[in-house]
């Protein structure tokens, strides 16, 4: 599969002409289609032998909001369906849980909602309810309501079982494996909660999800009392969340520093338009009301290109849901809370130590060229060294090709490498333990090549494992370009 999306994308950059261009669009959908497939019986399989691994990170509910309106509101439109999603006023924002697999659920019950509503509406509401026993956890409720076709009463009894829809027509004309509401409802059980369903043929359906999650209440860890800024200076700090906002602002006090605290994006922009050399540094909050975080950064590049080197940006999210908008506007710190205050401090002093100072151009790496960067790529399979190869050298890029780890290892001693892409899987010797003798080797420069993981394999404890030999990113197969590319310019850039 990486290979055939790889070789149809390859072409279809190629911009080739009428009905080859046509037929290209209609293998890279099938081989998407397929790839839908695989996933889902890979996941199916991993839950019926008990081998799926939750994972707890923090997130936002906004960022779940934000993530099914970015994959639903275009299709939603197109068929002339509204879309709408509604968060209860008594919902917690920041939690813990695995943000991964809730996204995974709203996904089925949302493309399946929009899928079988031919007109009419379609809705997500989302409430949550204390649970008596753990006042640090709430239980999270998706109710995702459609005005479609319906199920028939005989047939909600064996909706939830694997390879199965409500009738064999309705895989005919709208397809599906049959797993995605097995392996949502698994999940949510997983999650510590559960789907029910109320449907009546021809008025429309009603799907609850719920789960369990864990309140985030820390937007910052004291770990270090005693550290002081000698020369204070400016900072601006802008989050709704008041809480968050007043502990962020004491410690940087406590530092030595001049804060000022911004409830909003708007005030935000009004203060640095009217003080465009004040701050050093300003540290914002990713998920913010009334204005996006994108939005708002846009903004502040669009005033003042350089005061963007010099922003921190906190989330409880995924830091690689931002990393798009990140590289477009060079930001180039990102902390997930809580985070440590000396990490805080840490990355407060780099900024203002190369503050307003522009990186020489001979030495920046820009989002759309690699030019110049000699790449080493370490792959045995022949499609793939022609996809990545393409990828990097309409980059710029000068690539040069190993089969294996041991000649990796021979060929670094005997060049300079800027970044080295790594398969794991490989004859003679494999990527991991290719990786551990160049960390360990007693020349520092080969010793601290950055190194990025090239694999299909994709689960939490492989990419912790990868991290902790040393690689220094993932990039999961079947690649994708910009994906590459983003992660490529992130680690030198480090």
């Amino acid at each position: 599969m990486s290979g055939i999306i790889g070789l149809t994308n390859i072409l279809l950059e190629k911009g080739l002409p009428g009905e080859y261009g046509h037929y290209l669009d209609k293998i890279k959908y099938s081989s998407d289609q397929l790839l839908v497939v695989i996933n889902d019986i890979l996941d199916f399989s991993k839950i019926e032998s008990g081998n799926i691994n939750l994972e707890e990170f923090p997130f936002s509910v906004n960022s779940v909001v934000d993530y099914i309106k970015a994959t639903f509101n275009e299709l939603a439109q197109s068929k002339g369906v509204t879309f709408d999603i509604v968060i209860d006023e008594t919902v917690k924002l920041d939690l813990i849980g695995d943000v991964v697999r809730i996204n995974q659920v709203l996904l089925n019950l949302c493309s399946n909602a929009i899928k079988f509503t031919p007109h009419g509406t379609v809705s997500v509401l989302i409430e949550s309810r204390k649970l008596l026993d753990d006042p640090q956890s709430v239980c999270l409720y998706f109710t995702v309501k459609d005005s479609g076709i319906g199920i028939a009463e005989d047939n909600l009894s064996n909706l939830f079982e694997s390879f199965t829809q409500a009738d064999s027509s309705t895989t005919r004309k709208f397809g599906g494996t049959g797993l995605g509401l097995t392996i949502s409802k698994r999940l949510c059980q997983l999650m510590g909660g559960d789907i029910t369903v109320h449907s009546t043929q021809g008025v429309g359906s009603e799907f609850v999800a719920s789960v369990e999650v864990k309140l985030n209440n820390q937007a910052l860890i004291d770990d270090t009392p005693n550290l002081i800024f000698t020369d204070p200076f400016d900072v601006l700090i802008i989050d709704d969340n008041e809480e968050d906002l007043k502990v962020i602002e004491n410690q940087l006090t406590a530092m030595g520093l001049a804060c000022t605290a911004c409830s909003s994006a708007k005030q935000a922009i009004d203060i640095i338009e009217q003080n465009k050399e004040k701050f050093k540094v300003i540290i914002v909050d990713w998920i913010m009301p009334a204005m996006s975080s994108e939005t708002f950064l846009t903004r502040i590049y669009n005033i003042n290109p350089q005061l963007c080197n010099n922003i921190i940006v906190l989330t409880r999210d995924h830091e690689v849901l931002l990393n798009d908008v990140a590289n477009k506007i060079n930001i180039n710190t990102i902390l997930q809370k809580p985070v440590y205050s000396s990490v805080l401090y840490e990355e407060v002093k780099s900024r203002v130590v190369g503050s307003f100072h522009e990186v020489p151009k001979e030495n920046a790496v820009s989002e759309q060229s690699l030019a110049g960067i000699r790449v080493l790529v370490v792959e045995d399979n022949s499609i793939n060294r022609l996809i990545v190869t393409n990828i990097l050298e309409n980059s710029g890029a000068q690539v040069y090709l190993v089969d294996n780890g041991l000649e990796c290892i021979q060929t670094v001693k005997l060049e300079p490498f800027d970044i080295i892409l790594m398969d794991i899987h490989m004859p003679i010797m494999d990527g991991v333990e290719a990786t551990q003798i160049i960390r360990n080797d007693s020349d520092e420069t080969i010793a601290n090549i950055p190194i990025i993981a090239l694999t299909a394999n994709v689960m939490k404890d492989d990419i912790t494992r990868y991290l902790s030999i040393g690689m220094n990113a993932h990039v999961a197969k079947p690649i994708k370009t910009q994906k590459l590319r983003e992660t490529i310019i992130r680690c030198l850039n480090k």
